[in-house]
């Protein structure tokens, strides 16, 4: 479930599109909105609005000189790249020059759209490719030269991956197993990173979610995704969940498309990381707090430290909220990993406690955190991937009281 094309380091400005909290009501948390966005000035508006071809638009493809197509008209967003909400890298993998109409209004207001006005330099034409030829179908998966990695995500292109297998976890879970273009092929994610799921809802509407997944690059030929059905629940959530119940309808041999990696934070393995792409201090404690379907970026650098580098020297802390009992993910794994590694420990809170529930109950608070997590330090970081409402109003105040600086705060 769900991770995605978004972050925030220190306070919530933003949100990307994510494929549980987003969809799911909030969770053991309190309530509001997030902080207001800080909106760059756009760059003078051209006298004459200019006519770009498909090839000229192609190279303008970096954070220092970004154009982009939507509607059929181009775009210069250079100056609203770094402090996009949803992060650099949700603009950067829409750099090829293909139009971005559908993706951009599957995870923007209508508001949005009108802001994006102020950045119009001209109208996409055709030649050196067309028009036409701007809307990219999905890869089959890039071919590695001879020596290279195969891997299958694109940062550009949407590849196409097919199901096959479906495990039933639950009433309202599944987990889902995709084939990668070859067995030999990897998936190419890095830890802390997601990627974007592509859709449609019961309307016919595009629905774009960022998913992370249960594997990585440890294992090859297949990627699993762990979903939580979200069915329609009238009144307060009368549609449901638009991207897990298309996931959830999916059958053997049909083909999901999938683009990333994108994402501003990588763990590069033993305590080494870094956000924006610049290195963070020398990791010594890792404080985590989830909530509900925000488990799975959690859970791969839970994975990745604990099963695959094996790396005592990193502690980590998780405090996992959710609803009731049935719905805590993973919770038998998470157990096992405490169980067998004595630097990880785990710690809940429910909404809804059953009787003899032996955790803590309600929404997140400051002793909860105190208890859970650990204290700010040198090394020590804290991780959250939740409802925007648990992010913004239970978990990044207790930490700020806890004594957590901005730059030792990090949002999924």
């Amino acid at each position: 479930a769900g991770a995605a094309t978004g972050f925030v380091l220190g306070r919530a400005t933003g949100r990307r599109p994510s494929a549980g909290p987003a969809e799911a009501p909030a969770a053991a948390v309190g309530a509001d909105k997030a902080d207001k966005v800080v909106i760059p000035h756009p760059p003078p508006a051209p006298a004459v609005k200019g006519k770009y071809t498909l090839e000229e638009v192609k190279k303008h493809n970096t954070e220092d000189d970004a154009w982009m197509v939507y509607g059929g008209r181009v775009y210069d967003v250079t100056n609203f790249v770094e402090p996009h909400p949803g992060g650099k890298t949700s603009i950067l993998i829409n750099l090829d020059g293909a139009d971005t109409t559908e993706e951009f209004n599957a995870i923007h207001s209508k508001k949005a759209v009108k802001m994006l006005e102020d950045y119009l330099i001209g109208d996409l034409v055709e030649g050196g490719g067309g028009v036409a030829a701007a809307a990219a179908a999905p890869a089959p998966g890039p071919v590695a030269a001879d020596g290279a990695a195969l891997v299958a995500l694109d940062p550009r292109r949407k590849v196409s991956l097919r199901l096959v297998k479906r495990t039933q976890k639950s009433h309202n879970t599944v987990v889902l197993r995709f084939a990668l273009p070859s067995p030999g092929h990897r998936l190419g994610l890095p830890v802390g990173q997601h990627f974007l799921c592509y859709g449609k809802d019961k309307a016919g509407g595009a629905v774009i979610r960022a998913y992370t997944p249960l594997t990585g690059d440890e294992v090859a030929g297949h990627v699993d995704l762990l979903i939580k059905v979200y069915y329609p629940a009238p009144p307060r959530f009368p549609e449901g969940g638009r991207m897990s119940q298309y996931l959830d309808d999916l059958r053997i041999g049909q083909t999901l498309d999938v683009k990333g990696p994108l994402g501003e934070f990588e763990y590069l393995g033993r305590g080494d990381f870094t956000v924006h792409g610049k290195p963070g201090p020398k990791l010594k404690q890792l404080s985590m707090i989830a909530g509900g379907t925000g488990i799975t970026p959690c859970w791969q650098l839970i994975q990745y430290i604990l099963e695959i580098e094996k790396d005592p020297t990193v502690a980590l802390r998780l405090l996992f909220a959710n609803q009731a009992e049935e719905d805590i993910l993973l919770r038998d794994e998470l157990d096992a990993l405490a169980a067998r590694h004595p630097n990880f420990a785990v710690a809940y809170t429910l909404d809804r406690p059953p009787p003899q529930w032996k955790h803590s109950s309600g929404f997140i608070t400051h002793e909860m955190c105190q208890e859970a997590l650990f204290r700010p330090a040198e090394g020590t970081l804290c991780v959250i991937c939740g409802p925007p409402v648990m992010v913004d109003r239970a978990c990044v105040p207790n930490l700020t009281k806890m004594g957590y600086r901005d730059d030792q705060i990090f949002v999924f």
